[in-house]
């Protein structure tokens, strides 16, 4: 296992390893208000998973999903996403997008 990065947990992700799997996250889309589309919540502890950097760089990696216009984070682990995409289209893009900031952080 690599060391942990700066802001990550090294408990949680030695609990929860590598790579994340699905059924350990908690991956909430409901509608928005104010404007938005979807609300995104995942499991809170995600930045200690990832690790500080790479946990902020999770708007901007769901940004850069096809069908997405805009993201904003509202709280923490709550994400504001505006999103041409069904929720059934963007969970498993939302999924890509986290299991590569795992992948990054976990890197050797």
């Amino acid at each position: 296992m690599t060391q942990a990065p700066e802001g990550a947990d090294a408990d949680i992700r030695d609990h929860l390893g590598y790579p994340p799997k699905f059924d350990d996250w908690s991956f909430e889309i409901s509608p928005g208000d104010g404007g938005w589309k979807y609300r995104f919540m995942m499991f809170e502890g995600a930045e200690a998973y990832l690790g500080t950097e790479i946990f902020m760089s999770l708007p901007e990696r769901i940004s850069k999903i096809p069908g997405v216009s805009e993201v904003e984070q509202e709280d923490r682990e709550s994400y504001l996403v505006n999103s041409a995409l069904t929720p059934v289209e963007l969970e498993p893009k939302l999924w890509a997008a986290f299991q590569s900031a795992a992948t990054e952080s976990f890197k050797e």
